[in-house]
């Protein structure tokens, strides 16, 4: 018994040993890392929206909806029954980009007036009413003489001062609950560049860009690789199946491409 009494003694005197690590595959770490890192950015509010949406001094434009009706914007308002359309466009479009980092989506058309700009503007509606996620619109069509992005926002033409930053440059629009981004790049801008600053800076969930037609100059072919999808719209009566296929041969092959069929209703279908 006195050896025993003496053995407990001894090992309560014995420092404390702390088992050694498991090892663990470099695999498992980058990917815990990774989902980690992942995460951690969705709590991250420093983005330039999130600041603009904090800020309680500069509140969006808020135009009076039948303007916006009037430029056939409609899809801010859920219970007009047009707007189903674009929700399910919004819908089919959600689930081809990726929910966790900025999503580039390019809409385009074959020539002018097939919808390009109120398609944008009714998309970016829909997406930031049903979703309650952020939408920034890029205005690649500054110059346009009518029916711009912001005139079909019911926005008064401004032009930005040379030196404002990105978060300056974003003009905002709040319709039916929800608030849509607006903003135009400088006369000189590297388009791409810019892209990729506006998703730096801004952070926004899906980033729209009001692209020149494709086959008029070629504007809009330049733009297009920066897609991760484009969104071509034809219309019904106007679009051709040659200028179609012909659109086919300027798309970037990573990106994705859906085409919309716009104008369709006074045919009938």
């Amino acid at each position: 018994m006195d050896r025993v009494t003496e053995a407990l003694q001894r090992a309560r005197s014995l420092p404390a040993m702390t088992p050694a690590p498991l090892p663990q595959a470099s695999g498992q770490r980058d990917a815990r890392a990774h989902r980690a890192q992942r995460v951690s950015s969705l709590f991250q509010l420093d983005g330039g929206i999130a600041q603009l949406d904090g800020a309680k001094e500069v509140q969006p434009h808020a135009p009076a909806p039948h303007r916006l009706l009037a430029a056939n914007v409609i899809a801010f308002d859920k219970s007009e029954p047009r707007t189903r359309a674009y929700d399910v466009l919004r819908n089919h479009l959600l689930t081809l980009i990726k929910a966790d980092i900025p999503q580039v989506v390019a809409v385009t058309a074959p020539t002018p007036g097939c919808g390009v700009t109120v398609t944008c503007a009714n998309l970016a509606f829909s997406i930031a009413r049903a979703r309650k996620q952020t939408v920034v619109v890029i205005d690649l069509k500054p110059k346009a003489k009518a029916g711009g992005l912001a005139e079909v926002l019911s926005l008064p033409r401004v032009k930005p001062a040379a030196d404002s930053t990105i978060v300056d440059r974003v003009r905002r629009v709040r319709a039916g609950g929800a608030v849509v981004n607006m903003l135009t790049p400088p006369d000189d801008a590297d388009i791409p560049a810019f892209v990729d600053m506006v998703k730096r800076d801004l952070r926004p969930d899906v980033l729209l860009l009001d692209t020149p037609p494709l086959l008029v100059g070629d504007d809009a072919a330049q733009i297009l690789p920066v897609a991760d999808l484009v969104l071509l719209v034809v219309a019904v009566g106007q679009s051709s199946v040659s200028e179609l296929e012909t659109c086919k041969s300027f798309l970037p092959a990573s990106a994705k491409l859906q085409v919309l069929m716009n104008k369709a209703r006074p045919h009938g279908m």
